[in-house]
């Protein structure tokens, strides 16, 4: 029986070359997606730059091998590109996937998510190609710039995370020539007494998301989704509490802005309702025990932030109810509306009946089936 010579310089060759083969073959496969191409085709191509620059990255780690043989093989950088690849390989599966995800699995949310995603890349001056698809949680797929909804997916209730996604894909570039740093999450994002990287720019979407929708973020997180006793940040994101009170502060800030007296009342009157609804839920779980330096910090960032978004995102603020209003108006008269729509009234109007008549489950299933037939009606 033969004995193999151990030649760990092959084997580290043998899966570089197999590494770049499966990105170079994932790469054909998305050119030749045949369905629904033009949808599909700017997002292809935004994963296919990253895949390229792994290949490169790839042919520079064989390269380096061919002239450095007898040197340590870069086994840190083959790992890295490993890692970079499968993230990748993900983002083709998620994209592959959207034409088999949107009509069957997703009850059509997609198609709303996508003309809500549009609405605020209006709002904001962001007119990008927006894709949405189903995963197991919401997130925004960087490399393929697209956007996850959580599966089941078929609530109302939802649909304000969007608000949130939308910051990641927007954030990084959002140029303003009216702040002294010109790249505004950029300087954000450095704040370490708030938090890591990571963690502040949560933070960062968190306040975006109630700055251009106004209530119906805070109260989606607030009574949809928090939980009061979490009380330790990940490595990627704030604890509950944390982020529970930066979007009631966002929310404060916001009623603070109004200029408008009566409308800046309506607002505030929902802050101290969700304010209540946390306290009351978190009971005893200490769900507000920061220290005042914690809060100090948060406050100061959240106001400088909030400011920015003031002056580098004039007229998109969600700062006026009175739209909501009319259509909550039609829902508890029966009527129709003739009026153009906007995604973020809809959710806004279906929040506020929700707060005035969601006594029963079954009250709040009629509330959301109005809102989501609204929406509907926006995408055809």
């Amino acid at each position: 029986m033969s004995s193999l010579a151990v030649d760990g310089r092959f084997v580290f060759v043998y899966r570089a070359r197999s590494l770049r083969l499966k990105l170079h073959e994932e790469w054909k496969m998305l050119q030749h997606m045949d369905e629904g191409a033009r949808i599909y085709g700017p997002f292809a191509s935004s994963i296919g730059l990253e895949i390229s620059g792994l290949v490169a990255e790839l042919d520079s780690i064989l390269e380096s091998v061919q002239s450095n043989g007898h040197e340590l093989l870069p086994h840190s950088r083959l790992d890295r590109a490993q890692s970079n690849a499968t993230s990748l390989f993900g983002e083709v599966l998620a994209l592959r996937m959207v034409g088999s995800i949107r009509g069957s699995l997703d009850d059509g949310m997609c198609r709303i998510a996508d003309a809500f995603l549009q609405e605020l890349g209006r709002l904001v001056a962001f007119e990008v190609p927006h894709l949405s698809t189903v995963a197991d949680g919401e997130y925004y797929g960087v490399s393929s710039r697209v956007i996850r909804l959580r599966y089941p997916s078929r609530s109302l209730w939802d649909l304000p995370i969007l608000g949130h996604e939308f910051g990641h894909s927007f954030g990084p570039s959002w140029r303003s020539k009216l702040q002294i740093d010109g790249h505004p999450q950029e300087a954000f994002l450095r704040n370490s007494a708030l938090g890591s990287k990571s963690i502040n720019e949560e933070y960062f979407c968190d306040l975006l998301a109630t700055f251009l929708l106004g209530p119906a973020y805070p109260a989606t997180c607030i009574l949809e989704r928090f939980n009061p006793s979490a009380q330790s940040d990940s490595d990627t994101h704030p604890c509950d509490s944390k982020r529970a009170w930066w979007i009631l502060k966002a929310l404060e800030l916001l009623a603070d802005s109004i200029k408008d007296s009566d409308e800046s009342a309506v607002f505030r009157s929902y802050l101290e309702y969700l304010k209540n609804c946390w306290k009351d839920y978190g009971g005893g779980t200490g769900a507000h025990a920061f220290s005042d330096e914690e809060i100090d910090i948060m406050e100061l960032a959240a106001v400088d932030l909030f400011s920015k978004f003031e002056s580098g995102l004039t007229g998109s603020a969600y700062s006026s109810s009175g739209n909501a209003w009319g259509l909550a108006a039609n829902f508890s008269e029966g009527k129709t509306t003739g009026n153009p729509l906007k995604i973020r009234d809809i959710l806004n109007a279906s929040w506020f009946l929700r707060w005035q008549h969601g006594d029963t489950a079954e009250r709040i299933a009629e509330i959301e089936k109005w809102g989501l037939d609204l929406a509907r009606s926006i995408v055809g």
